[in-house]
């Protein structure tokens, strides 16, 4: 199984850091942030990971490439920034079989990877008490399976969706069916989770204990404390 890093994006809101390096190259404590994510798919079956990048992308593979990593790394650049479901997208020609996305931005455990590889067609997702409705996508979840994935509007529940998904290749055909979100002139992949619901795929929801992501700068202070006992 191949596993996606989505990386494209430069982080506004997380500038000035990233005035001068990618998102996912905040470093939190000893390590970047997307190293975390990269040591823990080695430890997983996974036999490439591929990073879609397009901001400061000479840097991020440029670093990669020194690094010791045992695992092939493929990298494809997102031309245009529009969209999570179009950054997938453009990894179609690399892809023959089930394969996983994870974020960039976002540390993933072990155990939760390896749950995700296990389960065709699903969704990360954890709970959260106080939602900011601009700032993640809630799901409807019903007999263990998700109905409707709302994104950055108000919330439907208290289960967010923390961006790591396992698809078969049948994503990219409804990829190119779903409209562009006029909220953000771009193709949100949870459209598209939604459209393939309608059309009678089963999307099954993973819970997790907590999005350990970096959205903005007080985040990483945050983080670093959790990650010293739980990393």
């Amino acid at each position: 199984m191949k596993a996606i890093i989505t990386c494209a994006g430069m982080g506004k809101r997380l500038l000035p850091i990233t005035k001068e390096i990618p998102k996912c190259m905040v470093k939190i404590l000893d390590k970047l942030l997307i190293q975390y994510t990269i040591d823990n798919l080695c430890k997983c079956d996974i036999d490439e990971v591929i990073i879609v990048d397009n901001y400061k992308k000479e840097i991020l593979e440029e670093y990669l490439s020194s690094e010791n990593i045992p695992i092939k790394i493929t990298y494809i650049t997102q031309e245009i920034i529009d969209g999570t479901a179009n950054a997938v997208y453009s990894t179609r020609n690399n892809i023959d079989n089930n394969f996983i996305v994870l974020a960039g931005d976002t540390i993933y455990k072990v155990e939760d990877i390896k749950k995700l590889i296990k389960n065709t067609n699903s969704v990360l997702y954890t709970r959260k008490n106080k939602i900011n409705k601009i700032e993640y996508g809630t799901l409807e979840i019903k007999n263990g399976f998700i109905t409707r994935i709302a994104e950055k509007v108000t919330p439907v529940s208290n289960l967010v969706n923390c961006n790591g998904y396992n698809f078969t290749i049948d994503v990219f055909d409804y990829i190119e069916k779903t409209p562009y979100d006029d909220r953000f002139n771009e193709k949100i992949i949870t459209n598209t989770i939604n459209l393939m619901i309608m059309y009678g795929y089963k999307f099954s929801g993973i819970e997790i204990e907590s999005l350990d992501e970096i959205s903005r700068i007080d985040d990483i202070k945050k983080l670093e404390e959790k990650i010293k006992d739980e990393y």
